[in-house]
């Protein structure tokens, strides 16, 4: 799966095939496209020009490139990102490998839209937004609140819960962080349809598989836990949107951060990108929007040194393993990456694990990486430590990640490096 990633740079084939984009048919010649080699660390966004017959076949699913190999052509799905930036618009280009290319690429307009293959919709009985693909779960986003009763277990959670010594004092002793949540995602699923995340863990119930919040929110002189569910908490506005695609189902949530569950604080966007498995693996984009309601507000990790920011708590898995890299100020490209590893579904199934993926757009990049392997606990922290983050007026704070989820063997290091470069040299 990773041993033939050699080349980072393919990217560059990419600017040209964007600079010779007209609203003709035509592409662009590509030259000189044998020498490199392609990852399969995509999906590659590109800004292109469309005249108005493709721009309405993209908002119908019916618009694709297509390359010509020898007698036959190849058709590749792509997907729009946002909203048209007039007269340009930037797309998600599907994987593909280098020996696709011949002397040039085309658009194709199909006559019937092509079938979504990541499917977003709301759940009938528990109005959370669930991610599927080829009638797999991926994911739940939990928009709305959970309560202990209605968290997902996997069945071997369960189990390991019914013979648990001193399991109702462990709970009793944390009985003040049991407090229903929302804003999160949990359960998220390997490929193999193994839980990969765990929500309100005895030992720690305020946890909640994938989620972002600070152990240190400052109103004023006034300190509030929203990591912990401490008086203050994100809850859902209504105002959400979610769709299914041909290559990533995308959902945007609106919460706001209520102070004592009564003032509203700061708004946040959540936009989640959960794009096709590929081969052994499957991404998750987060963009990560806070905006103040209020002046005097801050956000910091616990004690300034420590856990905050976009959290992660794992099942626990066996022969786990963690890494993590974070580059010196002094090499370019300054990456940083964690992955942890295991085997979630057992001993005897094939192992996997979740590699995330720090951008450098992100205020104080690149941030600590905080780890506690008896949770099964990896996270990229932030703010900086030693620091709080003052939210201002009109300045939206704006974090962004990556997630890959893959299946198999543990990610050699060239890997990784290529995923943080695709990722961020776009």
């Amino acid at each position: 799966m990773f041993s033939y990633l050699r080349k980072t740079f393919f990217l560059f084939l990419f600017t040209l095939l964007l600079y010779y984009c007209t609203n003709d048919n035509q592409l662009k010649h590509l030259n000189d496209y044998k020498s490199l080699n392609f990852s399969e660390v995509l999906p590659v966004s590109m800004r292109v020009k469309l005249n108005k017959h493709q721009k309405v076949a993209l908002s119908e699913n019916r618009l694709m490139i297509a390359f010509r190999r020898k007698e036959q052509y190849v058709y590749l799905p792509v997907q729009a990102l946002g909203k048209a930036d007039d007269p340009y618009q930037y797309l998600l280009v599907d994987v593909f490998p280098v020996d696709f290319f011949e002397e040039n690429a085309t658009w194709h307009i199909c006559e019937t839209p092509e079938i979504f293959k990541v499917v977003a919709k709301m759940d009938s009985d528990s109005g959370q937004i669930v991610i599927s693909e080829e009638d797999d779960i991926v994911l739940h986003y939990n928009y709305l609140q959970i309560f202990e009763k209605d968290v997902y277990r996997s069945e071997l959670e369960k189990e390991q819960l019914k013979d648990l010594p001193g399991l109702e004092s462990v709970r009793l002793k944390n009985q003040r962080y049991a407090v229903p949540r929302s804003n999160y995602i949990h359960p998220l699923f390997d490929l193999a349809g193994n839980l990969l995340t765990r929500d309100w863990p005895h030992d720690h119930p305020h946890h909640r598989g994938i989620y972002w919040a600070w152990p240190e929110v400052m109103y004023g002189n006034e300190m509030a836990d929203l990591h912990a569910l401490q008086d203050i908490y994100a809850r859902p506005n209504g105002n959400f949107h979610f769709e299914s695609g041909l290559l990533f189902a995308e959902l945007i949530a609106e919460n706001l951060w209520y102070w004592k569950d009564e003032k509203p604080l700061v708004k946040e966007n959540a936009c989640i990108r959960i794009h096709k498995k590929r081969n052994n693996y499957r991404i998750i984009d987060l963009e990560l929007t806070f905006t103040p309601l209020l002046d005097s507000i801050s956000i910091a990790t616990r004690n300034q040194n420590s856990y905050g920011g976009l959290n992660i708590r794992l099942s626990e898995p066996q022969a786990q393993c963690i890494h993590y890299f974070m580059g010196e100020e002094q090499d370019l490209p300054l990456r940083a990456w964690s992955v942890l590893h295991g085997f979630f579904g057992g001993q005897t199934d094939e192992s996997s694990g979740l590699i995330i993926l720090q951008s450098r757009k992100n205020p104080d990049y690149p941030g600590a990486w905080v780890l506690y392997p008896e949770l099964s606990w990896v996270q990229p922290t932030f703010p900086a430590n030693d620091s709080r983050y003052i939210l201002l007026l009109h300045q939206p704070l704006k974090l962004y990640y990556r997630i890959i989820i893959y299946q198999g063997e543990k990610p050699d290091v060239e890997f990784l490096n290529v995923a943080w470069d695709v990722y961020n040299l776009q």
